[in-house]
C-alpha cells in the first residue's frame, strides 16, 4: 500500500509540474500599449474545434481554424418576399486590388437583383471628391462605402441627408450614424481584431512562444489600424517572450511599390525579427521576393491576412508566404446588399452579424489551392444568400 500511495503522489506532482511549465509567466514586450475588447464571435457552423495542449510539439494556445467555410454566415433572418428591384446605387471603391474584389461581388449582386450600380474609384485615403460625385449623382438612393471614415466626409453626408440618400458603410471602426448612415458593417472586430487574434495565435504556436514580429500597417484604412494593436495585445497577454512592432506605410508607398524595400530596410535594422506580417494581403505584394533577394528568406517568415489576390495565392502555394488568415471578402458585399434590402423594406438590421463579418480561417501552402477560390467569392455562397436569405429563385 505504501508503494502504491507514493506512486500516486509522484504522478500528481509530475502532472502539476507539466501544467506549470505549459502556462509560463511574466509579461511581453511590445512597441505600444493598446486596450481592446474581444467579443464573442457569431457561430457560423464552420468552426474547427482544436484541443489546446502544452509542451514541445503541441499548441501553446488555441490556434485559428484551418477549415475553409462552406456555408454563409448563419443567423440572418430570411426575407418573406424577394428584394426590391430598380434601386439606384453608387458604390465607392478604393484603388488597391483588394477593394476591386469587393466591388466585383457587389456589382454581380446588383445585376442579379435588378439594381443600377455605378462604381466610382477613389485614391485610397482621399475619398472626398468621389463621395461628392456620388451624392450628386442623379436619382441615387444609396451610396455603399468601404474603408472610409465618416469623420472625413461630413459635408458630403450633410448633402446626403438633405437629399434623403442612405449611406451604407463598412470597414470603419466608428458606429452607425442614423438616419443617414443607419448601419456599420464589418467593423474593426470582424475585419481586423478576430482574424488578427487567430494569426497571432498561429505565430505563438509556430515560434514555440518566442517570436519577434513586425506588422506592416496602413493607418489610412480605419479597420487596418487595430491589427498591429491586436497583435501587441495578444502577445502581451499570452506570449511573454513575443515582441510585436508596427511598420506603418502609406497608400502612396503601396501604389509606388516601395513597401518591399522599406520592409527589407527594417529587417536589416532589426535583425532579431523573424516574422513579417501584412495587416492585409496587398501589403505583402513583392515582400517575399525582396526578402529572398536580401538573403533573409531562411530566417524570416511572411504571414498575412484578409483578402487574397492571385499573386498572393501563388506566393502562398510556393511557400513564400507561410500562413494566410484568409477572409471571405465578398461576404462584406453580401452584408452591404443585405443591409440595403432590409433598409428599403423597413426591416431591422442584424447588427452583431454585420459587425463580425467576414468569416476567416488559416491557409497554408498545403491548402493554397483550396483558398484560391476566395480570390473573389465562391458562387455557392452568393447562391446560398439569394436562395436561403433573400428569397430569390
Amino acid at each position: 500500500m505504501g508503494l502504491r500511495r507514493l506512486t500516486v503522489v509522484a504522478l500528481m506532482m509530475l502532472t502539476a509540474a507539466l501544467a506549470l511549465a505549459a502556462c509560463g509567466g511574466g509579461s511581453s514586450s511590445s512597441s505600444s500599449t493598446a486596450e481592446s475588447t474581444t467579443a464573442e464571435k457569431t457561430t457560423t457552423g464552420n468552426e474547427e474545434t482544436k484541443e489546446t495542449t502544452g509542451g514541445t510539439g503541441g499548441e501553446l494556445v488555441e490556434g485559428p481554424s484551418e477549415t475553409a467555410p462552406t456555408k454563409i454566415i448563419q443567423g440572418l433572418e430570411p426575407l418573406k418576399k424577394p428584394p426590391p428591384s430598380g434601386l439606384n446605387i453608387v458604390n465607392l471603391q478604393c484603388d488597391i486590388p483588394t477593394c476591386a474584389g469587393y466591388s466585383k461581388v457587389f456589382q454581380e449582386i446588383g445585376k442579379n437583383l435588378g439594381w443600377t450600380v455605378k462604381t466610382i474609384v477613389f485614391k485610397t485615403g482621399q475619398p472626398q471628391d468621389a463621395m461628392t460625385q456620388a451624392v450628386n449623382s442623379p436619382g441615387v438612393e444609396y451610396v455603399n462605402i468601404s474603408g472610409i471614415p465618416t469623420s472625413i466626409i461630413k459635408p458630403q453626408l450633410k448633402v446626403a441627408a438633405e437629399k434623403g440618400i442612405t449611406v451604407i458603410k463598412g470597414e470603419d471602426p466608428g458606429p452607425a450614424e442614423p438616419p443617414t448612415v443607419p448601419v456599420a458593417i464589418s467593423n474593426s472586430l470582424g475585419n481586423s481584431e478576430l482574424p488578427a487574434e487567430g494569426l497571432m495565435h498561429w505565430v505563438i504556436n509556430d515560434s514555440e512562444g518566442k517570436a519577434n514580429v513586425v506588422v506592416i500597417g496602413l493607418p489610412e484604412i480605419p479597420t487596418v489600424q487595430p491589427t498591429p494593436k491586436t497583435a501587441e495585445r495578444v502577445a502581451e497577454e499570452e506570449c511573454p517572450e513575443c515582441h510585436v512592432e508596427e511598420l506603418p506605410v502609406t497608400g502612396e508607398e503601396l501604389g509606388a511599390g516601395t513597401v518591399p524595400a522599406k520592409v527589407v530596410a527594417y529587417l536589416q535594422a532589426h535583425p532579431e525579427t523573424d516574422y513579417v506580417w501584412g495587416a492585409f494581403g496587398n501589403l505583402t505584394l513583392g515582400v517575399p521576393q525582396a526578402i529572398k533577394t536580401a538573403g533573409l528568406a531562411e530566417k524570416v517568415k511572411v504571414i498575412t491576412m484578409n483578402g487574397i489576390e492571385p499573386a498572393e495565392a501563388e506566393a502562398l502555394k510556393n511557400g513564400e508566404i507561410q500562413a494566410y488568415n484568409v477572409a471571405a471578402q465578398g461576404e462584406y458585399s453580401t452584408m452591404a446588399a443585405d443591409a440595403i434590402i432590409r433598409n428599403a423594406e423597413g426591416l431591422p438590421f442584424p447588427q452583431k452579424i454585420y459587425e463580425e463579418a467576414p468569416q476567416s480561417w488559416l491557409c497554408t501552402p498545403e491548402t493554397a489551392e483550396e483558398c484560391k477560390e476566395f480570390e473573389t467569392f465562391p458562387h455557392s455562397f452568393l447562391e446560398q444568400m439569394e436562395k436561403e436569405v433573400w428569397n430569390v429563385g
